[in-house]
Formats: C-alpha cells, sequence, structure tokens
C-alpha cells in the first residue's frame, strides 16, 4: 500500500510541508479513478434566492453565474453571511423549503462530453453526495461498522463481498486504516473515539462509498487544528486528481490550504466577486480592480479583508462601497477589456465565465479523443453557444443545447448517463439493519445504561424500606395508595425521560441519512420503538416487582400479574410519548428538559393530588388523556377491591372493606381494569402514530430551481465573435465536415485568437 504521510498514526508530525503518495497513482485504487467520459462538470447561471419577510424581500443570493470542472477542487469563499452555504445548498439541491423562499436559475450538469443534463431532471444522489458541517455520525460504532452500514443500505443490490470490497477501498482511499476498528465517538462523556480529522473524514467516507462523482463539503475543515484541517484538504484534493468535481465552501484558509484550490468563488453579499482560477489569476484580477494583494500575504485573508463590511459606523460606509464596487466589476467584467486589462483582471468576470460555460456546454467525445456520442452523429449537432447564454431579444438566456430535429431520440440513451431516481432499500433489508444497529448504539452507551440502573435501584430501595412490610390494618390504606402513585410516577418519567434522551441524539443522524435518501421513515421508527421496548421496561419492571414484594403488596399471582401488565402499558406509553416529543421538537438540548414539564401535566390529573371533581371544566378533558390516571386508577383497583384490612381491628368489629376506600376516598368505584388498559393501549397506539405522522412531515424536502425570469439590459450582442465561431461550428458538422481533426484544430485555433484579440 501506498505511503501516506498524512494519518499522524502512521507518520511523525513535520514541521515542513506534509508529503503524500497520490491515492490516484497507488497501484491498488486506480480502480477508483474516475473514466474521463463519466466526469461531471457543474454549470450554474442567474442563480437567485430570496426570502419575502414583514418587511420585505430579502435576497440571499443575486444572479450568480459560474462553473466547477471536474478533476477539480473548487472552493466558496466569503466573509460569514455572503451565501457560501446557501450557493453550495443549491448547487447540490439541498435549499431547504421554505413557504415565502423563491429559488430561480439554472444548474446543469456536463456529463463527459455528452449534452448538458438540468438537475430538475435529475436525482442528485444518483451522481453526487453531500456532506455537512457538523459532523452527525454514531458515536458507538466503529469506523467499519458506519461504513459497513451505509454499504448495506446504499449498494444492497451489489453481492456482499461486492459491498465489503466497497468498504476496505473507502477505508484505504481516505487513510483511515488504522483507525478501522475505532469507534466513532463524539463530544459526550464516555465516547471517545478516532480524532476531529479522522472523524470529518468518516462523514466523507459514508458519501463516497456510491462513487459520487459530485462532492459537495459545506465548511469541512470547521472546527479542526490546522493539521487535522489540512489532512482533510490533502484528501479532497487527491479526490479531485481522481477525477470527482469537489466543490466546498471554506471560511478562511491558511496559505497552505488555499495553495490547494483548483478554482475559488468569492461571494460577498449575496453576490459574486470573482469566479476563476485560484492561482496568479486571482491575484491578477484583484491587481487589476485595484486591490493587489501585498507582498508574502495569504491571497485568502486578503481578498476576504477586501470583500468584507466593517460594521464600525467609521468604517461602515467606505467598505459598503468598496464591496459594491468589487460587485459591479465583476458584472461588469468584459472580455473586451480596457487596454492594459490583464488575463487575471478578465479570469474572474462574467462574460469570461459565460464563455468557458459555452466551451464545456458544446464539448463531444470525438473533440477530446473519445468516442462520438451516437452513431448517427446526434450528439455532434447538439451546441450551445455564447449568443445562447447571452440572450436573445428578450433577454432571457438557457445554458440547455439546441438539437436539430436529427439529433432527437435518434441515437438512444447514452453510456452511463445517469437517470431515474435513487432507489432505496427494501424495508427486508433496511428494517433489520436499522434494529442491530439501534440496539447496538442503545447497548453501548454504558454510562447512559449505568445511570438509568443505578436509579432504578437507588428508588426501589428508597420505597422498599420507607413503605418496607405494609400490614393490612386501616392506616395501611393511605400508605398503599402513597405507594402505588409512586410506582406510577417512576414508570411514568423513568419512560418519557429515558426515551426523549436517547432518541433526539439519533435523529440528527437520520435527518442527514434520509436526506441521502439511505431509508424511508418506517424502518426507523419501529425499530427505534422495539429496542427501546426491552432497555426502558426491563429495569422499570425488574424493580416494580422487588417492590411489590418489599412492601407486602397484594398477595396472589393474579395480581401480580395485573400489576405488572398495566406497568409495562404505562411504559409503553411513555416511550411513545418520548418519541413523540422527540420528534416534535426540532431543538435535540430542550427535548430533554420538556418531556418532564409534559409528565408533570399527566401527574397533575392523575387523580391523586387533584379529586376528579375538583376539576375546572376548561381543564376536565386533560384528564382523559392522562395516561399516569389510567394506570395509577388500575393499580388502586387491582389492590383495593373486594380487599379486607383487618389487622389492628378489635374482635367483633367488621374489617374495613377496601372498597369503601375506592368509592369513598378516591372515587374509583366504577373504574374496571380492563377498560384502563384498553385506554393505555389507545394512548400506545396514539402516540406513536403521532410520532409517526411528525417523522413523515420531517422528511428533509428541498426547493427546486425555477427557470430564471427575463431581465432587460441584457443584450445578445455580447460575445458576437465567440458566437459567430460557434455557429461556424455547429454549421460544419451538421453537414459532416466534424470528422476532420485538421478542421476542428483549425477552428479550435481560430476560436482562441479570437479570444486573445479580444484581451489585447
Amino acid at each position: 500500500m501506498t505511503e501516506r504521510l498524512l494519518d499522524t498514526k502512521q507518520e511523525g508530525f513535520s514541521a515542513g510541508p506534509i508529503r503524500q503518495t497520490s491515492v490516484s497513482s497507488d497501484p491498488e485504487l486506480q480502480h477508483l479513478v474516475i473514466d474521463p467520459s463519466d466526469r461531471i462538470s457543474l454549470l450554474w447561471k442567474d442563480v437567485n434566492y430570496s426570502i419575502a419577510t414583514q418587511k420585505g424581500t430579502m435576497s440571499i443570493l443575486s444572479d450568480i453565474t459560474g462553473f466547477a470542472e471536474a478533476g477539480h477542487l473548487t472552493a466558496i469563499m466569503g466573509p460569514s453571511g455572503s451565501g457560501k452555504t446557501t450557493l453550495l445548498n443549491v448547487l447540490a439541491g439541498r435549499v431547504p423549503q421554505q413557504s415565502k423562499a423563491s429559488l430561480e436559475g439554472e444548474v446543469h450538469l456536463k456529463i463527459g462530453h455528452r449534452p448538458l443534463v438540468n438537475v430538475n431532471d435529475l436525482d442528485m444522489p444518483l451522481v453526487s453526495a453531500y456532506v455537512e458541517q457538523h459532523d452527525a455520525l454514531f458515536a458507538l460504532s466503529t469506523v467499519r461498522e458506519t461504513f459497513d452500514f451505509v454499504a448495506k443500505l446504499r449498494l444492497f443490490e451489489l453481492p456482499r463481498e461486492e459491498q465489503k470490497r466497497r468498504v476496505e477501498d473507502v477505508i484505504a482511499e481516505l487513510g483511515l486504516t488504522p483507525a478501522a476498528d475505532t469507534r466513532v465517538g463524539s463530544d459526550m462523556p464516555g465516547q471517545r473515539g478516532v480524532s476531529g480529522g479522522e472523524r470529518k473524514r468518516v462523514g466523507l467516507g459514508c458519501e463516497l462509498l456510491h462513487r459520487p462523482r459530485l462532492l459537495f463539503l459545506d465548511e469541512p475543515t470547521s472546527g479542526l487544528d490546522s493539521f487535522q484541517a489540512l489532512q482533510v484538504m490533502h484528501t479532497l484534493k487527491e479526490l479531485a486528481s481522481m477525477g470527482h468535481t469537489v466543490v466546498c465552501s471554506v471560511h478562511q484558509p491558511r496559505s497552505s490550504i488555499y495553495s490547494m484550490f483548483d478554482k475559488l468563488v468569492l461571494l460577498a453579499g449575496g453576490r459574486t466577486v470573482y469566479c476563476g482560477p485560484a492561482g496568479t489569476e486571482a491575484s491578477g484580477y484583484f491587481s487589476g480592480v485595484g486591490f493587489p494583494v501585498p507582498s508574502s500575504f495569504n491571497p485568502a485573508d486578503h481578498f476576504l479583508d477586501v470583500i468584507s463590511i466593517d460594521q464600525r459606523p467609521s468604517e461602515k460606509e467606505e467598505t459598503t462601497r468598496r464591496v459594491q464596487m468589487l460587485q459591479d466589476a465583476h458584472a461588469n467584467a468584459n472580455t473586451n477589456s480596457q487596454p492594459g486589462g490583464t488575463r487575471g483582471e478578465m479570469a474572474g468576470g462574467r462574460e469570461t465565465i459565460l464563455a468557458k460555460i459555452a466551451e464545456l456546454s458544446q464539448e463531444t467525445d470525438e473533440e477530446k479523443g473519445g468516442k462520438p456520442a451516437g452513431s448517427t452523429g446526434a450528439a455532434m449537432n447538439r451546441t450551445v453557444t455564447a449568443a445562447s447564454l447571452s440572450g436573445g431579444p428578450d433577454g432571457a438566456r438557457s445554458m440547455v443545447p439546441s438539437q436539430s430535429p436529427s439529433s432527437s431520440g435518434a441515437s438512444g440513451r447514452e453510456p452511463h448517463q445517469p437517470t431515474g431516481t435513487f432507489k432505496l432499500a427494501p424495508l427486508s433489508v433496511s428494517l433489520p439493519l436499522l434494529l442491530r444497529r439501534s440496539w447496538k448504539e442503545l447497548t453501548r452507551d454504558v454510562f447512559a445504561l449505568g445511570i438509568k440502573w443505578a436509579f432504578n435501584f437507588f428508588f426501589t430501595l428508597m420505597f422498599g424500606f420507607v413503605y418496607f412490610r405494609m400490614d393490612f390494618s386501616e392506616t395501611s390504606l393511605q400508605d398503599r395508595t402513597g405507594i402505588i402513585f409512586f410506582l406510577a410516577m417512576n414508570q411514568a418519567f423513568g419512560a418519557t425521560i429515558g426515551t426523549a434522551q436517547a432518541i433526539p441524539r439519533q435523529l440528527r443522524v437520520v435527518t442527514r441519512e434520509r436526506a441521502a435518501k439511505l431509508y424511508r421513515v418506517f424502518p426507523f421508527w419501529l425499530s427505534t420503538f422495539l429496542c427501546s421496548l426491552p432497555l426502558e421496561t426491563l429495569p422499570q419492571i425488574l424493580f416494580g416487582v422487588i417492590t411489590y414484594y418489599m412492601v407486602n403488596l397484594r398477595h396472589g399471582v393474579n395480581h401480580l400479574f395485573v400489576f405488572v401488565a398495566i406497568l409495562l402499558l404505562e411504559n409503553f406509553v411513555g416511550i411513545a410519548i418520548g418519541m413523540f416529543l422527540s420528534s416534535a421538537i426540532t431543538n435535540v438540548e430542550a427535548v430533554p428538559q420538556v418531556a418532564p414539564a409534559v409528565t408533570i401535566i399527566f401527574l397533575m390529573f392523575s387523580g391523586f393530588f387533584l379529586n376528579e371533581d375538583s376539576i375546572p371544566a376548561v381543564f376536565s378533558p386533560l384528564k382523559y388523556i392522562s395516561f399516569i390516571r389510567y394506570a395509577f386508577q388500575a393499580l388502586c383497583v387491582n389492590e383495593l377491591r373486594d380487599a379486607k384490612f383487618c389487622d389492628g381491628i378489635p374482635p367483633g368489629r367488621p374489617c374495613i372493606e377496601g372498597n369503601d376506600m375506592l368509592e369513598g376516598y378516591l372515587h374509583f368505584g366504577n373504574v374496571k381494569i380492563w377498560e384502563n388498559a384498553i385506554w393505555l393501549a389507545v394512548e400506545i397506539a396514539g402516540f406513536n402514530i403521532l410520532a409517526f405522522i411528525v417523522l413523515c412531515l420531517r422528511r428533509p424536502a428541498f426547493l427546486s430551481l425555477q427557470p430564471p425570469k427575463p431581465k432587460e439590459g441584457r443584450q445578445g450582442t455580447e460575445f458576437a465573435s465567440l458566437a459567430a465561431i460557434d455557429g461556424k461550428r455547429a454549421e460544419e458538422m451538421s453537414r459532416g465536415e466534424a470528422g476532420s481533426n485538421g478542421k476542428r484544430e483549425g477552428i479550435s485555433r481560430s476560436r482562441d485568437g479570437e479570444v486573445a484579440a479580444s484581451e489585447v
């Protein structure tokens, strides 16, 4: 295996530059290099995103145009609030759906040298992957287990041996071999695992298993120290060298990281300031507009300083004016630049970007030495000219290739063209996998399990010794209702709060996995509920039975059976309520705080603290949904109905009847155990259904791009020379003259000459 000095566990860290042998040159990983005919370039034009507010329309992105070429690492940079993550989400098809949001523009994929594909006509997970800024991974699974789970779901149609090979390939590709059997870990107590940089690569690896050609990463270096950040960026650079198109948002990279970028997109205030090569061309562009990079200065720091607005009153006006000037300079930059304009000055201008988009759009396989796209030459007749990009009389422009009549459907579908929708694993595959993972995660959390068992053991001893061996005297009636109430309350709080603490940590990972289309909501919901049952009920019931005998509750196997059955049903309701609250409340930290408050409301209307006849009419409906009330009533009836309390009664006097306590003091005379059990079962079903519905409603939903609206002021005369050449080229192709290599080279040289002449 190729030496990898990026891994600190394999090699020591040196103060000098990090050496790395490219994975793309590793003979064992050559099969991972993407074939040129399947590589994807990403083109976007006139992207606008705005949100309607009470104060008016807030523009987030405005007329964003650019491209990311296959095999390149493209960085989106800008100050906080500039729209970096929003643009990344637009390109990845991950803009969250909002009722008052408007998303317009065009985003197309250029796959190999075949015609453009509109992202609206494609299920993006087929060809792309998205890595979020914050790692959303299960902490108690190992790196290999994490990859294996994803492989079994995402690649379920492949043989098991191929799934294993993909997992091992990704582990080797990302330099995670030494950490493969280490738990992923988190910041929670007792959940140490891999380092931050390795965890970031684990998140990336989950998305690489289906070998996507497009990679989107939201601030992949966030939260990492400088060395770990460099490791991650080396990995991304290596993936780009293997043919992936890598697009990432980066906040403020150090110079060694900036030097890895092939392309740079700079945003300020939701508008493009620069889009082009990240090397000397970017520095040249800023020199051309009056902001040269100082000697021995990190270009990234300089660019961000120049395009940021200083909010101090004394500086705000001047810096705002400067940023506005840079935005306008980009929008108005023209290949027909004024004399003295440098190539760097024009490299990041809007019209140069449009010319590059036109060039990428009309390339064919034969031009690059590959095979023609179709036997009839249909793809050769498809072309995108600069005129079609610059607009017609109405100012509307499109990146969609024009087609001759003969091209439509003549050659059939081209190989490797991604179509259809992402296929999810069937229930027979996803449910067992989710059951196994949920069980591992819940049972491996030794800290949480220890706390749960310790608290139950403590309360068992507390209840058992305080109410130890109650007799059957008149005074024991109050004691018995008291211990029954505490047992019902303990079951309710334990199940509800326990579930509310465990499930929210999973939901963040599940949201990411559902957005990546790994599985549907039903198998997750069912597996989570089924795995929670034994872990929540076993300690509660075990210690409940111990307490039953310690305090000397009513004798008889039938009474013990009813006692256990009612506690089980109450526990199941608590789990269902915990799942509902976890699903309904998006704030993970708030769920464990809300759960006790909700349980207290149920407790208030349980019939112990407040007689049912005393409940105000406006609050009366709440008693019908208090699961603690149904459990407490059933347990009291089980303990007191037809029971006689004769201890301490003088001879000749009748024993105290338990029925008198039920009817006269508790007002539970008409309560039937089986009816309350049914109501508890109804609540189990009801809260579970509510939890399932909320989970379905929380399905990640994203906005679709709408075609851009025509805008005035953009004429079709821009790029006239390039449009003429493209038109001539298309005409020659239609006459069959494109078969001559000499003519194609001549056209290419002619086009290059025209562009060069316009730059002088």
